[in-house]
């Protein structure tokens, strides 16, 4: 039955509260002229419009930002977008008047070869570019004198939860900036607080809230800083799969620390401090290294241990093995700190070879002895490995691939200079973490901040395993699975792990680990179904994937075999890396030689969505009875493509240049039943070569439902519409006058629609229709009252 309600609106006001840091997005537009010259202050920003979808801490963020060139000459755009560690952009378009001009993700090089082409005649892209870790750039040209120039960047993130919290930071550029930010979350949303804005709530309580909020905050850099709780048990595991049919799945898996977690939860430890004192790091950032290990000896508990190893071409050990801290040790280990001074060369594999063999303990007594021998003890070991150089990289993962003891190695790269994918692969390797520092200037805070967790080890030795539930299933297999070696688990501290998994029916995804020195496990039940759409799970598992390939690249060098996989998973999954860009162009603005460019990136780009199976679809999933067209993405060049539809039609597809698909328009008897169906796909290479393939589609003649929620404002009404299922279009009517209709703006997961009605003072008859992706449409009746303006 569908719903009309009238929604009263309400401001709450936000509790001030310590907003941790968290990746943060941060945007600027730059301008030259056409001689090079700087023009920055001639571009501003006009508008500013937000809005983020956040399911299961997984979120979207879409950015629109209106520039204006209040200039007397023509300009090109030089934007800056910083949108934190682990953040991608997955979406990149502007608008040249009324047309928006969409971004497609090609090889890099490609990319840049058609926009300079174009650009040199003066024509109209934008090329979206990776600069470094969460941070991108993009050019627009000409950005004429008076024009009002809108841009729009999509990223998306995981919001890493602390405890019971989970945080969303981004700063903001105008003092009108309007933010909506909706939540899913199926444990339940307990509460929502802003240390920035005044928030308008709705949905508390529920799997589903939404969030308003309007203007800079209050900080400096007029971020708007969320913080939501939500309401899962201690130590629950969250699971999230996606599958085509007929392929293996993506799982995202989750468990965060518990809030309040005991003392006595927390395990003794052992910390060997390995301190870089070559010369590179004289000066500033030595003493600033001091002060951070000084900080760390001072907050160790009486039932650790400590080590100190400063290190530059050779080796220098405090202890042999690390001590019991008592009074006297701790004096010593700080005065030994004090006495370190600035050295020669950096070798990383010397050091961490001998921090290895001091962690190891030659205890007392028969248990401890046969502890030693394997290497391992009854506590958790861990180096802090603080450097701001280069070494031999291969040397020194050798050492960590042959050590065979249990110390966690996490490491600490300093400055622009440092080796970030060796101290990276040598964190993982050893299950640890590593975090880069820019400034030495923050070296005491962030290593401070780090060690705030590490301090508190709650579950070690952590590892995934699956297991089949039902009787006479294959046994379901996890692979490929990232994080490669899963780290320890420290108070407040969450782990996320991406995989590909094989299996159907029901199963039980486990957690082993040790807490406190006793084995622990946790569960969780889920189902592996034959098809299931949350396409960010596998979105976060191509990305793992391509960092991981990253690594090896610039640890073993650049093949061809890995470079062509990142560029195969970026293009397949739609986001930028150093090896792929956006290009948005206006397909009337190319010249012949960017046209032909085009083409061929398109081929090899459609070459690649057919290697991946989850690239071939129907046009529509759901259908009703009728005469809709199958279109498919498969090589130009194949020899055939057939389909086998369930009913008995066999239909031989023809290529399409145009659309670059394969397609064929087939009918659906009137008299086949609603419910899902599967089209068998045989596609005959160009080699010869056949390939299989299966489609799902929906036969659906039922009406769509949905709920309307009004917001009667003084010049309009917003009208919010929630669909019980994907809705193709929305529309909203005057019933005296229906020329006045507007489309209601889809809000990223295509079941919430939003638009502002403008409207007279006074009382208006609205008809809001839905049509859903089988094209059945539904229409509600809406009474709106609007207010005069005082």
């Amino acid at each position: 039955m569908n719903r009309h309600t009238r929604k009263t609106m309400f401001t709450i006001a936000a509790a001030l509260i310590a907003l941790p840091a968290v990746a943060a997005a941060q945007s600027e537009l730059a301008a030259v002229t056409d001689d090079g010259m700087d023009a920055a202050g001639d571009i501003s920003l006009v508008e500013e419009l937000v809005r983020v979808r956040i399911d299961q801490q997984h979120a979207r963020t879409q950015l629109r930002q209106v520039f204006a060139n209040r200039s007397a000459q023509r300009l090109e755009g030089r934007y800056h977008l910083q949108v934190g560690e682990g953040a991608r952009v997955s979406g990149f378009a502007y608008w040249n008047g009324e047309q928006k001009i969409v971004g497609e993700v090609f090889e890099k090089e490609t990319a840049t070869r058609v926009y300079e082409e174009v650009t040199g005649l003066g024509r109209d892209p934008g090329l979206l570019e990776r600069e470094g870790e969460g941070a991108f750039s993009f050019r627009l040209f000409p950005i004429e004198a008076g024009e009002r120039k809108p841009v729009e960047v999509s990223w998306t993130q995981w919001l890493h939860r602390e405890g019971d919290t989970v945080a969303y930071r981004m700063p903001l550029g105008d003092e009108h900036s309007a933010v909506e930010v909706k939540i899913h979350d199926r444990r339940g949303v307990a509460e929502v607080t802003s240390d920035t804005h005044a928030l308008e709530l709705s949905g508390v309580g529920t799997e589903t809230v939404t969030v308003r909020a309007r203007g800079r905050g209050r900080g400096q850099d007029g971020a708007l800083g969320l913080r939501y709780r939500v309401a899962g048990q201690d130590w629950a595991i969250s699971a999230f799969v996606h599958r085509d049919p007929g392929h293996d799945g993506y799982l995202v898996a989750s468990i965060a620390t518990p809030p309040g977690l005991a003392e006595a939860d927390v395990s003794a430890k052992d910390i060997t401090l390995v301190l870089d004192h070559s010369g590179s790091m004289s000066g500033e950032p030595l003493e600033r290294a001091k002060q951070a290990a000084r900080a760390v000896v001072e907050r160790l508990r009486d039932r650790d241990r400590v080590n100190v190893i400063a290190f530059d071409d050779d080796v220098d050990l405090l202890y042999g093995t690390p001590q019991p801290v008592t009074a006297e040790v701790r004096a010593d280990t700080l005065a030994y700190i004090d006495r370190i001074g600035s050295g020669g060369g950096t070798n990383l594999a010397l050091a961490l070879e001998r921090a290895l063999a001091a962690q190891t303990l030659a205890g007392t007594g028969a248990e401890s002895a046969a502890a030693s021998e394997q290497g391992r003890d009854e506590r958790p070991d861990v180096i802090l490995f603080l450097t701001d150089g280069q070494s031999d990289a291969q040397a020194t993962l050798q050492v960590a691939q042959a050590d065979q003891g249990d110390a966690r190695v996490f490491t600490i790269g300093v400055g622009s200079g440092v080796e970030k994918p060796l101290l990276s692969r040598l964190a993982s390797t050893k299950r640890g973490r590593f975090t880069f520092i820019e400034s030495p200037s923050d070296l005491e805070r962030k290593v401070s901040r780090l060690y705030a967790q590490i301090e508190s080890p709650v579950l070690v030795g952590l590892s995934l395993h699956i297991e089949g539930e039902g009787e006479g299933a294959a046994e379901p297999r996890l692979s490929r699975t990232y994080p490669r070696s899963l780290p320890d688990l420290y108070r407040g501290d969450e782990l996320v792990i991406t995989s590909r998994v094989r299996g159907q029916g029901p199963a039980k995804l486990i957690i082993r680990a040790e807490q406190g020195g006793r084995p622990v496990a946790f569960s969780r039940d889920i189902v592996l179904p034959e098809q299931t759409a949350r396409p960010w799970v596998g979105r976060l598992w191509a990305q793992a994937r391509v960092d991981d390939l990253l690594e090896e690249i610039a640890l073993y060098g650049e093949t061809e075999e890995l470079q062509g996989e990142v560029v195969n998973l970026a293009v397949a999954y739609n986001f930028v890396t150093q090896y792929t860009s956006f290009l948005a162009i206006p397909e009337s603005e190319l010249t012949d030689g960017a046209r032909d460019l085009l083409a061929s990136a398109r081929e090899r780009k459609q070459r690649i969505l057919a290697a991946h199976k989850d690239a071939v679809a129907l046009s529509r999933a759901a259908m009703p009875p009728g005469d809709p067209i199958l279109k498919v993405r498969a090589p130009a060049d194949a020899q055939q493509v057939t389909a086998y539809f369930p009913f008995g039609l066999v239909k031989d597809l023809v290529y399409d240049a145009d659309t670059e698909h394969w397609r064929v328009r087939f009918l659906v008897p009137k008299d086949v039943a609603d419910g899902d169906y599967l089209v068998k796909l045989v596609i005959v290479h160009a080699d010869g070569t056949v390939e299989m393939a299966e489609i799902p589609y929906t036969i659906d003649s039922s009406e769509p439902e949905f709920e309307v929620v009004v917001e009667e404002l003084a010049g309009g009404a917003r009208i919010s519409v929630v669909t019980a299922e994907p809705a193709r279009l929305v529309t909203a009517a005057l019933v005296s006058d229906p020329s006045v209709r507007i489309e209601l703006a889809d809000q990223g997961d295509g079941v919430h629609f939003e638009a502002f009605v403008p409207l007279a003072p006074g009382q208006h008859e609205l008809r809001v229709v839905v049509a859903d992706s089988a094209r059945n449409e539904a229409d509600e009746p809406v009474t709106v009252e609007i207010p005069m303006l005082h």
